[in-house]
């Protein structure tokens, strides 16, 4: 398996990314990750099952899971796209305020250095709230199609 499909790889990179994300959750700021996550156990269930192999332990199932998740690079497109957009219309607003107006120049630029990091940052929160909401996870994958 390449590094990059490994979910070690978005693992928390330090103690700061690890007491971020610890703070996000308990601030309730990743409980809309946790219900889309739900959502794509529900409609990668088979798959993930498959993949996970007959009589998979309960971490085996959420490895499995992570690595769907992983290989995939999105939970809910939608609820990403909206993100991005609105992170995108915050650095329009602050470099406004900075006297910057060309708004398509700064959502390019904003693409151009931000987007991958966004992404791998996402992913990073996704897979903390699997092992946060991991009864729950396994649940969903459990229940009947």
């Amino acid at each position: 398996m390449n590094d990059r499909s490994d979910p070690a790889h978005f693992a928390p990179a330090n103690d700061a990314e690890r007491r971020t994300l610890q703070a996000n959750w308990a601030r309730g700021d990743l409980q809309g990750h946790a219900v889309r996550l739900l959502e794509f156990v529900d409609r990668h269930r088979g798959e993930i099952r498959v993949l996970a192999g007959a009589g998979a332990d309960a971490q085996a199932k959420l490895q499995t899971l992570k690595r769907q998740i992983v290989r995939l690079e999105s939970v809910c497109t939608l609820s990403e796209m909206r993100d991005q957009t609105r992170a995108i219309r915050d650095e329009i607003w602050f470099r406004g305020e900075r006297g910057e107006y060309d708004r398509q120049h700064i959502a390019h630029e904003w693409a151009s250095r931000h987007a991958a990091d966004w992404r791998r940052w996402r992913l990073k929160e996704y897979l903390f709230v699997v092992e946060c909401c991991a009864e729950a996870m396994l649940s969903h994958l459990e229940a009947a199609d």
